[in-house]
């Protein structure tokens, strides 16, 4: 849904990726989501629905899944959302530390290990790139580019040394794939 909502097309030429990767990632991301979903959010969300409302609420705030997914926003994207400034303070703090709890669950852990400079040697690295050189002779100015040499290593070593921390799903094999294993079975000079 992430990527037919934000373009198949768009995110390819985002990342610099064929439209098939783009698509296998957005698979990915989906599958990580929904276990995500199923296994933390779900029940968070059947045990707020119990929650009763403070009654000075308007009739449009009655819903306490609504007003978690509000504040969830707000503190993630750091905007405030409509409803979240009319909830009573003690509501409000039960609600965000829900909310904290949930967002800090879709995070991966810090990695001990990783070694004390990497990020600064990875921005040098960038620096050091074809593209950054042709900035830098075009009259682009050091501090800029030393930022975004920063951010885009940042981001690197959050994508490639982050632990997994989801348990993978059990695989669910279709009638499909099942016919197929079991014709391999039966015939083993296929393989």
């Amino acid at each position: 849904m992430l990527f037919l909502v934000a373009g198949t097309r768009r995110r390819a030429a985002e990342h610099g990726w064929s439209v098939r990767r783009t698509l296998a990632c957005g698979r990915t991301a989906h599958r990580i989501w929904r276990h995500w979903f199923e296994r933390a959010e779900q029940p968070r969300l059947a045990r707020l629905q119990r929650w009763p409302v403070p009654a000075p609420l308007p009739p449009w705030l009655e819903n306490p899944i609504l007003l978690y997914r509000n504040l969830r926003v707000t503190l993630r994207t750091r905007r405030e959302r409509e409803g979240v400034p009319l909830l009573p303070p003690t509501f409000r703090a039960l609600l965000a530390s829900l909310a904290e709890q949930s967002i800090a669950e879709l995070r991966p852990p810090v990695v001990a290990e990783r070694p004390p400079h990497l990020r600064e040697a990875v921005a040098r690295a960038l620096l050091a790139t074809p593209l950054a050189v042709g900035a830098t002779r075009r009259g682009v100015e050091a501090r800029p580019l030393w930022a975004a040499a920063n951010v885009t290593a940042a981001r690197l070593l959050w994508l490639l040394t982050a632990p997994w921390p989801w348990r993978p799903r059990p695989v669910v094999r279709g009638p499909l794939r099942a016919r197929q294993e079991a014709r391999c079975r039966r015939a083993p000079w296929r393989r």
